[in-house]
């Protein structure tokens, strides 16, 4: 997808981040007539749009670096893979049913099942003229955990992170993605959750749209609910492979 010189910068990588977008977004079944552009945007990836009669406005985030800096070889893969990631999000993320999580609040939610949903179609061969696309989304989701579970306070047995750790144990259990993801999840996580995860992991052939997500992610709230002593709703801000920001009007 991007050029393979060893050292690229980050304008280099936004322009062949829009490039590749005008071009497969197109190739994918978009509009020829819909307009992208790119931003800068803290640490992950995120995509918006703004609709104008028929024709979508499409802002692509990607993480920020130093204008002046020279990148390696494995962070121009890292912004290929969060490009292909938001590209899956403009051609089959529903923003109806995104806005809809949100007034819901489980936005994070049914965002962790959506980023499944997609890129489980998006390896399975959906996705034309990517033919890296799996091997760009596994570095994406291995390099995401390295990130965030170094973080301080890290712990899957938190229930304010289930939504961060649901979206990495499908990754696992599902695409069977390679990653430091640990084998023994099911002993880290909070244990009288285990039954959400297993509904989800069960559920996840069955999603077919945005709308099947939120579904799933309500009873997962409903489940939620009827925990003992559960401070609040499986929420997290935490980043996880990207996200389709709320606004698509």
């Amino acid at each position: 997808m991007f050029s393979r010189q060893k050292y690229v910068t980050p304008l280099e990588l936004y322009e062949a981040a829009l490039n590749a977008c005008q071009t497969l977004y197109v190739a994918n079944g978009g509009s020829r007539h819909d307009t992208w552009k790119v931003r800068p945007y803290p640490e992950t990836a995120a995509i918006s749009c703004s609709t104008y009669g028929t024709v979508k406005n499409w802002l692509l985030f990607m993480p920020a670096f130093d204008p002046n800096t020279l990148l390696p070889r494995w962070k121009a893969e890292l912004i290929a893979a969060y490009t292909v990631h938001e590209l899956l999000h403009t051609l089959w993320t529903d923003f109806d049913a995104v806005k809809q999580s949100t007034i819901a609040g489980i936005h994070s939610l049914v965002n962790a099942l959506e980023d499944n949903r997609i890129e489980y179609r998006a390896i399975k061969g959906d996705l034309v003229n990517v033919s890296e696309a799996s091997q760009l989304l596994q570095m994406l989701n291995a390099y995401i955990w390295d990130r965030d579970s170094k973080k301080p306070g890290f712990d899957l047995a938190n229930p304010n992170s289930f939504a961060f750790a649901l979206n990495l144990v499908i990754f696992h259990e599902r695409h069977k993605y390679v990653s430091n993801f640990p084998k023994d999840w099911r002993k880290r996580v909070r244990q009288d959750m285990l039954p959400m995860f297993d509904l989800a992991l069960a559920e996840f052939g069955k999603l077919k749209s945005t709308a099947d997500c939120l579904a799933l992610a309500k009873r997962l709230q409903a489940m939620a609910s009827a925990l003992p002593q559960q401070p609040q709703q499986p929420q997290t801000d935490r980043p996880q492979q990207g996200r389709p920001c709320p606004k698509c009007e």
